[in-house]
């Protein structure tokens, strides 16, 4: 990771010099800071980076761009993080919602969100809701995916962390 953090910040620097804040690539290189900034733990520096990739396609893209949901998405996660939970679950609610219009209704990427979003209802205590999403998210990737998935066991693990919080 760092090696991959000296590349991506060496990359930033020269996307900047040669296209300027508001390009793509730009935006592109920030949100892939981003992550590694993530597993670094160092989120306000994530959410940072990732908010103005956010802004930047915003700009470009409009709300509904598939671009625009992962960045909201990314920034979701970064939130949780961060204890911002109510924050969080602004953004990967307007994700869903993006998903939900660009994508069929079984779509992975639905569900990848809906586990998101159920995790960040877990922290809030909103165990009702959590359950929802999870058993949507669950759904959906047993109709795609086979039994042993890594998303079908990472999806029941929540399915049950949320059964024990509401017991």
């Amino acid at each position: 990771f760092a090696e991959a953090r000296d590349f991506l910040e060496v990359a930033l620097a020269a996307s900047l010099r040669n296209l300027g804040p508001n390009h793509s690539a730009v935006a592109s290189s920030r949100s892939n800071l981003a992550s590694i900034l993530s597993e670094f733990k160092e989120y306000e520096a994530a959410r940072e980076q990732t908010e103005v990739a956010l802004a930047s396609a915003l700009r470009e893209f409009g709300p509904d761009h598939l671009i625009v949901a992962t960045y909201r998405s990314n920034l979701a996660i970064i939130l949780r993080n961060l204890g911002e939970h109510q924050a969080a679950r602004e953004q990967i609610s307007l994700a869903l919602a993006s998903d939900l219009r660009q994508f069929a209704p079984g779509h992975p990427t639905i569900a990848t969100s809906r586990i998101t979003l159920a995790a960040i209802l877990f922290h809030l205590r909103d165990f009702p809701a959590a359950l929802h999403e999870i058993d949507q998210a669950l759904a959906i990737f047993r109709a795609k995916l086979p039994p042993a998935h890594p998303h079908i066991e990472n999806a029941e693990g929540w399915r049950e962390a949320i059964l024990k919080a509401i017991r």
